[in-house]
């Protein structure tokens, strides 16, 4: 599989049982945030939201996780999931701190670190439910995509296969393309120490700030120092026009990347974040095929996989 271009064509669980009935914690809320959503705790104490949408058919399992300043319940991030549910996933979807979204935390406290940590946390959490199997695969959207990538560098032997849509290859390269987008809006960023963020998704209408140490942190990250361990298959998705994860550096990685298959779709038109409903249907319906034509070749049987052992 190889590069393709669209033509235009076409932590700990918290102690309160979960009521599917009202969408809530019992003994909780009687308004969770949204529905089918529950808390559950990162390893720092703060609470934070998982949606899982189990496959009665079960014969696979992926964490989703949005990137800066989303969550789950965007469109892209959904049509990930709806792509690997259509191939008999259950998918965990997972709202991280620090956000505009439903868990703790505010947009200012984001870093790759803490986005990392919490993706850690929810798989931890994962471990203890009957559904949890290994290996895992590992869908993102951004930041989300990027830690994705460093926690299947760290975990190799239990991360089946990877989806990073619009995944940032480090600090240094999303520098890089911040200066080639807009120079003025770069240079305001690093002189006035910080750029204003929009929530444009939840409704909540929220702005925020990022700062230049956020950017200054995220340097210390480089996903292409870890191809070595990055051996999995590998689906990259990205629109033509995203300026911050644009693709020349997708391509970039897909060309350095030694795991096989691999398969990176250029939506034509679509921007960083994926709005337009033929783009999320292109970015669903590249995944759906890529999946089935990965599990058709090679996948693994899974059967035995599944978590049998007691719960705490």
């Amino acid at each position: 599989m190889g590069i393709t271009a669209d033509t235009g064509h076409s932590g700990s669980v918290i102690n309160q049982p979960y009521d599917l009935t009202s969408g809530t914690a019992s003994g909780g809320s009687s308004s969770s945030p949204r529905a089918g959503k529950f808390p559950i705790q990162n390893s720092r104490g703060q609470s934070m939201y998982v949606r899982t949408d189990i496959h009665e058919a079960q014969t696979g399992l992926v964490f989703v996780l949005h990137g800066f300043s989303g969550g789950m319940d965007q469109p892209h991030v959904q049509a990930v999931g709806d792509a690997f549910h259509r191939n008999g996933y259950t998918v965990v979807y997972l709202d991280a701190t620090h956000s505009f979204n439903d868990s703790d935390g505010t947009l200012e406290g984001n870093t790759t670190g803490s986005h990392r940590q919490d993706l850690d946390d929810c798989i931890n959490w994962a471990k203890t439910q009957d559904w949890y199997q290994e290996p895992y695969a590992l869908g993102g959207h951004s930041l989300g995509s990027f830690v994705c990538l460093f926690h299947a560098a760290d975990n190799p032997d239990k991360v089946e296969l990877v989806v990073p849509t619009a995944t940032a290859l480090s600090g240094d390269h999303l520098e890089e393309a911040f200066k080639n987008g807009s120079r003025p809006h770069y240079d305001s960023f690093k002189s006035r120490g910080f750029h204003h963020v929009y929530d444009n998704w939840s409704g909540k209408n929220q702005k925020a700030k990022r700062s230049w140490a956020w950017l200054e942190d995220m340097r210390r990250y480089d996903v292409t120092k870890h191809l070595d361990k990055l051996t999995m298959p590998a689906c990259f998705i990205v629109g033509s026009r995203d300026m911050p994860t644009p693709p020349s550096q997708q391509t970039m990685l897909f060309n350095a990347w030694k795991g096989q298959p691999k398969a990176l779709y250029i939506v034509e038109g679509a921007e960083h974040t994926f709005t337009k409903p033929d783009h999320l249907q292109k970015l669903r319906d590249h995944l759906d095929g890529w999946l089935k034509q990965v599990h058709f070749t090679r996948r693994p049987n899974t059967k035995n996989t599944r978590n049998n052992a007691p719960k705490p």
